[in-house]
């Protein structure tokens, strides 16, 4: 029955939004966000991680930031899918660069750890104070102090900078 249910659903949406085919963060995209988000609870189905990253996947295509954050979440963790930190940067990057939060201190502890290439305590440094900035907590501000601690005056100043800028233009984009 919660198959039938979850198919019927599915089609249901998919038919509402011309195939499963529309802008980001369109009704489409958000639907298919909290369909992902009751396989990977079980709420209403049988938990299914890589059900789940299916449909975060169709989401996070259309745009939807929540669903880039997701599917970089279950890259770093291996959930539904194998733990790969190159694809979960991509994702969190795009979830960063739509404002996510999370994604962008997720992404500047990718840098600092090296999990993405050497370790960039400069990116990591603009990724966290992003993060910072956008939704201020203790996680973030010791992030930011402990990388800002890894850089040189020089480095911290033109960091700052850059922070500061791609703050701008991600703020910018979401007006």
């Amino acid at each position: 029955m919660r198959i039938t249910t979850v198919i019927v659903l599915t089609l249901t949406l998919c038919i509402l939004n011309s195939g499963c085919n529309s802008e980001p963060d369109s009704p489409s995209g958000h639907e298919h966000f909290q369909l992902a988000e009751k396989y990977k609870s079980g709420e209403g189905v049988t938990q299914d991680h890589k059900e789940a990253e299916k449909w975060y996947r169709l989401a996070a295509e259309q745009g939807h930031a929540e669903a880039q954050f997701s599917l970089g979440q279950m890259y770093s963790f291996g959930k539904g899918v194998p733990s790969d930190d190159t694809e979960a940067a991509k994702w969190y990057r795009l979830a960063a660069e739509q404002g996510h939060a999370g994604a962008q201190n997720n992404l500047g502890i990718k840098y600092a750890f090296g999990l993405v290439g050497n370790p960039d305590y400069k990116e990591a440094y603009i990724w966290c104070y992003i993060s910072n900035t956008n939704e201020p907590n203790n996680l973030t501000k010791e992030n930011v102090e402990g990388f800002k601690a890894k850089l040189s005056p020089e480095q911290l100043a033109e960091a700052q900078e850059e922070a500061t800028a791609r703050f701008k233009q991600i703020e910018a984009r979401q007006q």
